[in-house]
């Protein structure tokens, strides 16, 4: 998630700098159509970040997902993990595909880089965090999408690996978020 994009063109793309904000391979689409002066095309994700490259800001929050199999683990793991990081933040679901558990994991990016210490803390469950706004919305739409497909895990269960797909167990959490009282 954290993998360098370098880019050179004309223009805001010359001149060797860095961004600080987050930014996601589906940013690209948007942010060439930008450039060359189009309107964005409907129907796809993901953000125009040309004003990045002129002045620092947050960026967006940049999604991954990853289905680890018993093939690929030796047998040793089913489960869909998905996560979504900004330059602040790190938020982690993983759904156990055989027991049906979610477990979340968060980390303070600024204040613990190194991601030592589970904001969830153990529990499984994220507390009320001080996400800012774009975040939260971020974290919520990992959650609907595990609790989403409760009542469609026939698509789980269509490959060799996840035979036998539990659903989700428990209640979904109430929203993550509490005002933000530190700015990005």
């Amino acid at each position: 998630l954290h993998v360098p994009l370098v880019m050179e063109g004309p223009g805001p793309f010359r001149g060797g700098r860095v961004i600080r904000g987050s930014v996601g391979l589906i940013d690209l689409l948007p942010t060439f159509l930008d450039h060359a002066g189009m309107e964005p095309l409907d129907g796809i994700e993901g953000t125009s970040f040309l004003g990045l490259l002129t002045e620092d800001g947050p960026g967006s929050p940049v999604f991954s997902e990853e289905l680890l199999t018993p093939h690929k683990t030796a047998g040793r793991g089913n489960a869909l993990i998905q996560s979504v990081r900004s330059g602040s933040w790190k938020f982690i679901l993983t759904y156990d595909l055989q027991g049906g558990r979610v477990l979340e994991q968060a980390y303070d990016l600024v204040a613990d880089p190194l991601e030592q210490h589970d904001l969830a803390e153990g529990l499984g469950r994220l507390p009320a965090m001080p996400f800012d706004e774009a975040f939260c919305d971020a974290v919520e739409s990992v959650r609907d999408r595990i609790w989403g497909a409760v009542d469609r895990t026939t698509w789980m269960v269509g490959n060799g690996y996840t035979a036998g797909v539990a659903r989700v167990t428990g209640d979904r959490p109430p929203r993550a978020c509490r005002p933000d009282s530190r700015k990005p």
